[in-house]
């Protein structure tokens, strides 16, 4: 159902400008809201995504909008079921070892009790181990040229912290260190490295590109941008623009955002606003057609 759903929506076309062109150039998941996007039953979604170049975003920062039901132990079994490459795939090796870290990263969590039936639904840490970044390995190992973005680049914190993991300022935030000592890992740093691994995983700057005025983010982001991938090509081509309008409107206008972030990353910023946007939405691949005006029926 699922499936058909999105082939549907997928190829709902618009008509503007005498031309007839597709309503949508990509589906956006949230995870947060109660669910792994390793799980099995979205196997065939991704299949069909891959197969018609269907680009995916997904949230990828701790909280968001969760899961405030009560029951959250039964969305978040100890040895999830997940979608798994085949054993002669290339990227078998990462799932096998991605898999083993997330059974352990589950346990961690449950053993802090953040895992935990409540009448509150206070979900915010377990709804985390949702949108982590390495739960996209087993999906991308088993379907390599589906192209998927991860949001935000893990959070404003998270690219903040990149090169001070451990550091004094660091720990001085208890909650932060207490996620991070539990995840092993900071998500932006573990985003940039997959990133090197699998040729079709993005990322992108909206909400994050509030934060360009600290230092270490604006740091943090050009180095990242200027980084090698295992194929020798830069991850600044696979890094989009995004504004996160409306939530960025808490900070700063539209206006000023867009000034911001072409003062603040000028080499890359056509880039990320143009080519780097319509090469993961497969723009030239999309169908636009002319108006064939002898037809009398309502195409659109």
């Amino acid at each position: 159902k699922l499936v058909q759903w999105v082939k549907t929506l997928w190829e709902k076309t618009i008509t503007i400008n005498n031309e007839i062109v597709p309503v949508f150039s990509g589906i956006k998941i949230y995870p947060t809201l109660g669910f792994f996007p390793f799980d099995p039953s979205l196997d065939a979604f991704y299949k069909y995504a891959s197969e018609n170049n269907i680009p995916l975003l997904f949230h990828c920062t701790r909280t968001g909008s969760i899961y405030i039901g009560k029951q959250i132990e039964n969305l978040i079994p100890r040895k999830p079921e997940m979608i798994f490459p085949e054993t002669d795939k290339l990227y078998h090796a990462w799932a096998v070892n991605a898999k083993a870290e997330i059974i352990a990263r589950i346990d961690r969590y449950y053993e802090k009790s953040w895992v935990k039936n409540n009448s509150k639904g206070d979900n915010g840490h377990a709804c985390d181990l949702f949108s982590h970044p390495q739960n996209y390995v087993p999906i991308l190992a088993k379907y390599p040229n589906l192209k998927i973005c991860l949001a935000h680049m893990g959070g404003g914190q998270e690219v903040e912290y990149m090169n001070s993991f451990g550091s004094a300022s660091c720990k001085a935030d208890k909650k932060l260190k207490e996620r991070w000592e539990v995840d092993n890992k900071n998500w932006a740093t573990f985003i940039q490295d997959i990133m090197k691994i699998f040729p079709t995983l993005y990322t992108d700057i909206s909400s994050t590109n509030t934060r360009l005025g600290n230092k270490d983010v604006l740091t943090n982001i050009k180095d990242w941008l200027n980084t090698d991938a295992a194929d020798g090509t830069k991850l600044g081509n696979r890094i989009l623009f995004g504004s996160d309008y409306f939530l960025t409107e808490i900070d700063s206008s539209e206006e000023s955002l867009y000034k911001d972030i072409k003062n603040s990353l000028p080499d890359w910023y056509e880039k990320m606003m143009d080519q780097n946007i319509n090469d993961f939405v497969n723009a030239k691949n999309r169908k636009i057609m002319p108006i064939d005006k002898s037809e009398k029926k309502d195409i659109a």
